[in-house]
């Protein structure tokens, strides 16, 4: 790496990074349907192989936007979480030795919390960095 060029790849620094991802996402905000139109909700509640989902910060910056519609909000991102978040249940179960039942229970019951969780931190404005950390856990599990 030459220090005074600061050249050490293709890498930009990671405040650079966290700059342009929230560049990112505020044209991809800006270019949303009208909020509440059908093609609004189509684009947060139906994507498929041929649509792209929006990313996840996107839907918490709506839901923090959007306090009238903030259920169905959240309904799309733990639509969204939901494989990944039971996959971690599981994990997080994996080892008690239980019943079946208990453990059907018990996992049922830990969703609940982490779904409260998230909830909280989605809509909590004190947050300021909130897609930084969607964007470092991307980054991790992709």
């Amino acid at each position: 790496m030459d220090k005074d060029s600061g050249e050490a790849g293709n890498d930009p620094p990671p405040h650079d990074k966290n700059t342009e991802h929230r560049a990112t996402l505020a044209r991809q905000h800006d270019s949303l349907p009208t909020y509440g139109s059908a093609a609004f909700w189509s684009l947060l509640e139906e994507c498929g192989e041929e649509k792209q989902a929006p990313p996840l910060e996107l839907l918490v910056k709506i839901l923090r936007e959007e306090k009238q519609a903030q259920h169905r909000i959240f309904a799309v991102i733990i639509a969204r979480l939901q494989l990944s978040n039971e996959l971690w249940v599981n994990q997080a179960i994996s080892n008690l030795r239980v019943l079946a039942g208990e453990r059907r229970a018990f996992a049922a019951d830990l969703y609940a919390d982490l779904c409260e969780q998230l909830l909280r931190a989605f809509i909590d404005v004190e947050q300021h960095f909130w897609e930084e950390a969607f964007y470092h856990y991307a980054q991790l599990s992709g």
